[in-house]
C-alpha cells in the first residue's frame, strides 16, 4: 500500500509515506552517528585537516605571485628594464595564478563529488564528508571567485563545474552544487541570491535542482 499506519507511544496513529519512512531511517542513522564518539571525532578530524590542507590557498596565490615576478626580476636582473618588466607583469602573473587556484578548485569538485546530483544524504556518510571538504575548499577562494563576478568568467566557471547557464547571463550570486543549477538566457542574478542547491533538515542533507527561467532578474 502506498502508506502504512504507525502507532506512536501515545497510542494514536500516524500515517507514513514510503518517502516519511526514508527521511527517518536517514535521520535515524545520522542521529546514531553523530551520537557516537567514534564518528564525531572522526568527522572533525576530517575537517580540521580540510581546512589545513585547503585553508593556505589564499596565502598559496600571494606567495606564487611574488615568487615568479622575483624569478622574472632575476632572469632580467642585467637589464636596465629588469625592473619594468617584473612591475609590469605582476598583474599578469596573479592572473595567471588566480587562473590555476580556480582550476584546482575545478578538479576537486570532480575527483571528490563527480556530478551533483539531486536526492537526500545523512550527515556522517562519506557523502558528507567529501561535501564538507569542498565547502572549505570554496570558501577559502570565495574572494578569487568574488573577483570574477558578474564577468564571462563567471559563467565560464560555473559551467566547467556543471551548470547549464544559458546565453548572456550576469551571475553575482552565491553557488556550490552547480550540476544542479539552471539558468536560462538573459538572467541576471544579483549578489543577495543564495543558489546553493542543498537544505538540511534533521542532519538530512536534501538536494534539488536549481532553475531560473529566461529574462527574470533576481537580485535578492
Amino acid at each position: 500500500s502506498p502508506s502504512e499506519s504507525s502507532s506512536d507511544s501515545g497510542g494514536s496513529f500516524v500515517s507514513q509515506t514510503p518517502a516519511a519512512r526514508k527521511q527517518r531511517e536517514l535521520e535515524a542513522l545520522a542521529l546514531h552517528r553523530h551520537t557516537s564518539s567514534f564518528w564525531f571525532v572522526l568527522f572533525n578530524v576530517w575537517c580540521v585537516l580540510s581546512a589545513f590542507v585547503f585553508a593556505p590557498l589564499p596565502d598559496t596565490v600571494y606567495w606564487a605571485t611574488i615568487l615568479i615576478d622575483f624569478e622574472v626580476y632575476d632572469a632580467f636582473r642585467d637589464s636596465d628594464w629588469g625592473e619594468v618588466i617584473s612591475v609590469l607583469l605582476i598583474g599578469p602573473i596573479y592572473l595567471m595564478v588566480v587562473f590555476l587556484m580556480l582550476v584546482v578548485v575545478c578538479a576537486l569538485k570532480w575527483v571528490l563529488i563527480g556530478k551533483w546530483t539531486a536526492g537526500d544524504r545523512p550527515y556522517y556518510t562519506w557523502f558528507h564528508f567529501r561535501w564538507a571538504a569542498l565547502m572549505v575548499a570554496f570558501s577559502s577562494l570565495s574572494d578569487l571567485v568574488e573577483a570574477i563576478a558578474g564577468t564571462w568568467l563567471a559563467v565560464v566557471f560555473m559551467r566547467v563545474m556543471g551548470a547549464k547557464v544559458g546565453k548572456r547571463v550576469c551571475f553575482f550570486g552565491h553557488g556550490f552544487e552547480y550540476d544542479l543549477l539552471h539558468i536560462g538566457d538573459d538572467v541576471c542574478i544579483g549578489p543577495g541570491c543564495d543558489v546553493t542547491a542543498h537544505t538540511v533538515e534533521n542532519m538530512v542533507m536534501k538536494l534539488e535542482q536549481v532553475k531560473f527561467d529566461g529574462r527574470a532578474p533576481f537580485f535578492w
